[in-house]
């Protein structure tokens, strides 16, 4: 049992290692206001993980063509 322990805790790294990378490139496009790559990395992101709170703030920034959260706010 301690082997299948191990071998999940792997598997979680992985996906964690894989949620970091997706969410730095979104946010890189989403810094240079290319929204529709910024827009297919959150997704990929929820699809990961869909209780993602940053990344639905973030699709709320794409929304409204902002990369900003006063902007964001400012919108709303």
């Amino acid at each position: 049992m301690a082997k299948k322990e191990n071998i999940e805790d792997l598997n979680n790294v992985d996906q964690q290692q894989r949620l970091e990378v997706l969410r730095i490139c979104a946010a890189s496009f989403l810094e240079i206001r290319d929204f529709s790559n910024a827009n297919k990395y959150y997704l990929e992101i929820l699809d990961i993980d869909p209780d993602n709170f940053d990344a639905y703030l973030n699709l709320a920034m794409i929304d409204c063509k902002t990369n900003s959260i006063e902007e964001l706010f400012d919108y709303y």
